[in-house]
C-alpha cells in the first residue's frame, strides 16, 4: 500500500514547486515524526494531535503536508483550540537542506534534534506547524516552507510561541535576512531556539546572532569563489558547464580516424 502511494504521482505533478520533499523523502519524515512523538508524548498517542502509527495515518499526513506546501498556508487546525487547559505549550519547527547533493536524510535527522529539544521545554510541535525545504539555498528567502514559517510567526490564529530549528544555518544564510527574522520574532512575542544552544530569550542572543551572521556571510562567499574556481577549471578542460540551448543536446567528441 505505502509502496504504491510513494509512486503514485502527486496530482498535479508538472506544477510541483521547488523546495517540496519527494513523497518517499515525506513518508520516511512521518514516520519519524510519529515514532519521536510517540516516545516523548505517549499519552497523546491515538488522539488527533498524534494519530497512531499505521498506513492511513502515514499517507494523511504526507497528503496534508503536500496540500499545505502546494498552496503555501499553513493549517488552521481547530485541533489546537481543543487541547484544554492542561495542554503542553505548543512549537513549530523548521528543517531544510540546502542542494539536491545533500543527504535527503537531513531532513530525518533535524527534526529528531528539534523534537527531543521541544520535548525537553516541555513543549509540544503537531505535525501542520513541521515546515521544511528540500534542495534549496538557505541564502535566499524565496522558500514556501520558510515564508510559510514567516506567516505562522504574524498570525494571530495560532497558540504557537515557541519555534524550533536544528541550528540557524537551517533558517538562512544571508546576513540582514537573518536579523530581519529574529527581530520578527521578537516582535511577535515569540522565542526561538536552536537544538545547540541559541535562545532568543537570552540577553547575548543578539550577539551570537550577530557572530553567526557574519560567519554565514563568510561561508558563502568562499564558498561561492570555490565554485567559480570549478568553472574556471572545467572551461579550461572544455567541460560543458550547464546544459545546452533549447533543441540542442551534448554528444561525445570522436577522434577522427586517419585514413589509409
Amino acid at each position: 500500500m505505502l509502496a504504491d502511494f510513494v509512486n503514485a504521482p502527486m496530482p498535479n505533478e508538472s506544477k510541483r514547486p521547488c523546495g517540496l520533499p519527494n513523497r518517499a523523502d515525506l513518508l520516511e519524515l512521518t514516520i519519524t515524526y510519529l515514532t519521536r512523538q510517540a516516545q516523548h508524548w505517549p499519552e497523546l498517542v491515538g488522539r488527533e494531535l498524534l494519530p497512531e502509527h499505521n498506513p492511513e495515518s502515514l499517507t494523511r499526513l504526507v497528503v496534508e503536508f503536500e496540500k499545505s506546501y502546494v498552496s503555501g498556508q499553513f493549517v488552521s487546525s481547530n485541533v489546537l483550540a481543543t487541547l484544554g487547559s492542561d495542554s503542553p505549550e505548543l512549537g513549530a519547527a523548521y528543517i531544510r537542506y540546502s542542494d539536491a547533493k545533500s543527504n535527503t536524510r537531513s531532513l530525518d535527522q533535524q527534526l529528531i534534534n528539534v523534537l527531543q529539544i521541544a520535548r525537553r521545554e516541555q513543549v509540544f510541535i503537531p505535525w501542520n506547524r513541521v515546515f521544511a525545504d528540500a534542495a534549496i539555498s538557505g541564502t535566499t528567502s524565496a522558500r514556501t516552507g520558510y515564508q510559510m514559517l514567516g506567516n505562522l510567526i504574524q498570525s494571530d490564529q495560532t497558540r504557537v510561541a515557541r519555534l524550533f530549528v536544528d541550528d540557524l544555518d537551517r533558517l538562512n544564510r544571508e546576513q540582514i535576512e537573518s536579523f530581519q527574522f529574529l527581530e520578527l520574532v521578537n516582535a511577535n512575542n515569540m522565542r526561538l531556539t536552536t537544538a545547540n544552544g541559541f535562545d532568543s530569550s537570552q540577553e547575548m542572543s543578539k550577539v551570537a546572532r550577530s557572530f553567526k551572521a557574519k560567519q554565514n556571510k563568510f561561508f558563502v562567499a568562499q564558498l561561492t569563489g570555490k565554485v567559480f574556481r570549478g568553472m574556471i577549471h572545467e572551461h579550461t578542460q572544455r567541460q560543458k558547464l550547464g546544459l545546452p540551448p533549447t533543441g540542442l543536446k551534448v554528444v561525445p567528441k570522436r577522434e577522427r580516424k586517419p585514413e589509409r
